[in-house]
């Protein structure tokens, strides 16, 4: 197994990182992520071996075991939080989307290796963090009783990884700066419901996944930046434009500035794309008045 071999920059970053990528045992994959982190650490500045030449495998899916099965995320069965498995099943529906940024961290490090080192290096250490957040989750998980895979999960995340994965910089746009900065907006008030349940230890794991997961945002929001700064790009207005192609809302419910803020986020961005947003409402609400007349 690739994790136990001895480290040494010879060995290609490249090939690591597309075996934990495609490992479809969460084990093994967390195992690999930590290994190339290792590697990383070990490797000195201007000396890691990405093999920038070697063939990218074009692949559809990352790597996931057999169990949770993946249904659309309308098929998700909603489950009283009050009860034994509708808390199990929260704590699974947590576990997976850290499951799911394993992989999306491995594949910006392995997919976008022209980028510069330090890229390859921030997203190796991010899939190393997030495997850590799957493992943390993991174990509370079995602690009530249960195990990933034990109920159904969606895809999206992956999804928009796909859909990306000809361009870093719609990448970097669309997945730390939306979606993984979704996580800053419903950790908070998750935390909140799982303390007065009194499940201190989950809400400890809770607090190292809201603290690493600004960071995240953080590198996502740099390397954004980087490269509508080394394309030209205005970032504010580009951001928009994509937002609405994607069709992605940016604010849905509780918003956290503060965290969005340390993020990387200005306060100006965000009272932009907050009018932009609910500009976009209004519209998507006129538009179905429209159609009911």
């Amino acid at each position: 197994m690739l994790s136990f071999l001895p480290l040494s920059v010879k060995m290609s970053i490249a090939a690591l990182l597309e075996s934990a990528l495609l490992s479809t045992l969460p084990d093994e994959k967390c195992s690999l992520s930590h290994t190339a982190h290792k590697l990383c650490i070990q490797t000195p500045a201007n000396a890691l071996k990405r093999e920038v030449t070697a063939v990218i495998s074009d692949f559809r899916f990352a790597g996931h075991p057999a169990r949770p099965k993946l249904v659309p995320p309308s098929k998700v069965k909603s489950r009283k939080f009050s009860t034994e498995e509708g808390y199990a099943a929260l704590l699974h529906a947590v576990c997976h989307i850290e499951f799911n940024a394993i992989n999306l961290a491995l594949d910006a490090a392995y997919r976008f290796r022209l980028m510069p080192e330090e890229f390859t290096r921030d997203w190796v250490r991010i899939a190393a963090e997030e495997a850590h957040h799957f493992q943390l989750m993991r174990q509370r998980l079995q602690a009530f009783g249960y195990d990933y895979g034990d109920f159904a999960a969606h895809n999206h995340l992956w999804d928009m990884a796909y859909k990306t994965a000809f361009d870093p910089l719609l990448r970097m746009a669309l997945v730390p700066r939306v979606l993984e900065a979704r996580g800053l907006d419903v950790t908070p008030g998750m935390r909140s419901k799982i303390a007065q349940k009194g499940d201190e230890h989950t809400c400890a794991v809770l607090d190292i996944i809201y603290r690493e997961e600004v960071g995240h945002v953080q590198v996502g929001n740099y390397w954004y930046q980087y490269l509508c700064a080394q394309r030209g790009l205005e970032p504010q207005a580009l951001f928009r434009r994509l937002l609405s192609r994607y069709d992605l809302f940016i604010f849905r419910g509780y918003v956290n500035i503060e965290a969005r803020e340390q993020a990387g986020f200005s306060r100006f961005e965000l009272e932009m794309l907050e009018n932009f947003e609910q500009s976009r409402q209004s519209d998507v609400h006129n538009w179905r008045l429209a159609l009911q007349n």
